[in-house]
C-alpha cells in the first residue's frame, strides 16, 4: 500500500514538472519589438518605446505576463517563422509568411522619402535608379522593384540618415515622425535636408503567431477592444508625441 502511494505521488510530481512549463508559457507572452526609433529600444537594460508600451499594456489588460525583447526587424520576422515569438507590433508585409497573422490595427503611419536639399524630390521619378536607404526587412525593401529604386538596407533610421549625410545614398525612406526625430537626435541642420516626398499611408498592427493558444487570442482580442474604447492606445501615442 505504501509502495503504491509512493508511486502515485512520484507520478503526480513528474506530471507537474512536465506540465508546469506549458502552463507558465500559456500565461506568458513572448513579445518581440522591432529596434526602431521610438518604437523599440533598450535603455539601462530595459525595453522602452511606444511599441513596447502598447504590447505590454495589451498583455496586462488580458491578464498575461510578458517577456519582452527588442531586436532588429529581420530577426523579429525570423522569430515568427521559427515559432519563438507570440506577439509583436509592426507594419506587416509578405515577409510574415504563413506563421503569423494580423491581429488588430494600432494606427496609420505616413511614410515619405527624404533627400539632401541639393537633390529635390518632386515625384517618384526623382527616386528611380538611385540608391535609397531602407530599413532591412521593412515594407520598402520588398517594394524596391515597384518603386524602381536601388535599396540599401540599414539597421534603423539613424543609420539611414548617416548614410545620406555622407552621400552613400541619395535618399532615405521611412515614417515621417521617426525620421524627423532621428534627424533631430543626430543634430542635423534641417537646412541641408529638402522637402519630404510623401509615399504611402500604412498601418501599424499587432501581429500574433498562428500557433498562439485560441483562449489567449480571445483574451487579447477583448483586451484590445477595451484599450481602444477607453482611449489607452491614444494616450500612449500622445505620450510619445506620435
Amino acid at each position: 500500500m505504501f509502495r503504491f502511494k509512493f508511486l502515485s505521488l512520484f507520478v503526480l510530481l513528474l506530471a507537474a514538472q512536465l506540465l508546469w512549463p506549458l502552463a507558465v508559457r500559456a500565461e506568458t507572452l513572448r513579445v518581440a519589438i522591432p529596434e526602431l526609433l521610438r518604437c523599440g529600444d533598450m535603455e539601462n537594460g530595459k525595453p522602452v518605446g511606444y511599441c513596447v508600451d502598447i504590447a505590454e499594456e495589451l498583455a496586462r489588460e488580458a491578464g498575461l505576463e510578458t517577456v519582452t525583447t527588442v531586436r532588429p526587424l529581420p530577426r523579429v520576422l525570423d522569430d515568427f517563422q521559427s515559432g519563438d515569438v507570440d506577439l509583436s507590433v509592426l507594419v506587416p508585409d509578405g515577409a510574415l509568411g504563413g506563421k503569423a497573422r494580423i491581429f488588430g490595427e494600432v494606427r496609420g503611419i505616413e511614410f515619405a522619402a527624404w533627400a539632401r536639399a541639393e537633390t529635390p524630390l518632386r515625384d517618384l521619378r526623382d527616386l528611380e535608379g538611385k540608391p535609397v536607404a531602407v530599413v532591412r526587412g521593412g515594407q520598402f525593401e520588398t517594394r524596391a522593384r515597384e518603386l524602381k529604386i536601388v535599396p540599401i538596407p540599414t539597421r534603423n533610421y539613424d543609420m539611414s540618415l548617416k548614410l545620406l549625410m555622407v552621400r552613400r545614398v541619395d535618399a532615405v525612406v521611412g515614417p515621417v515622425n521617426p525620421l524627423v526625430l532621428a534627424a533631430k537626435g543626430l543634430g542635423l541642420d534641417r537646412s541641408v535636408l529638402g522637402r519630404m516626398l510623401p509615399l504611402d499611408s500604412l498601418s501599424l498592427h499587432f501581429i500574433v503567431s498562428d500557433s498562439l493558444d485560441p483562449d489567449v487570442a480571445d483574451r487579447l482580442q477583448g483586451a484590445l477592444q477595451r484599450l481602444r474604447d477607453d482611449g489607452t492606445l491614444d494616450r500612449i501615442m500622445e505620450k510619445y508625441k506620435l
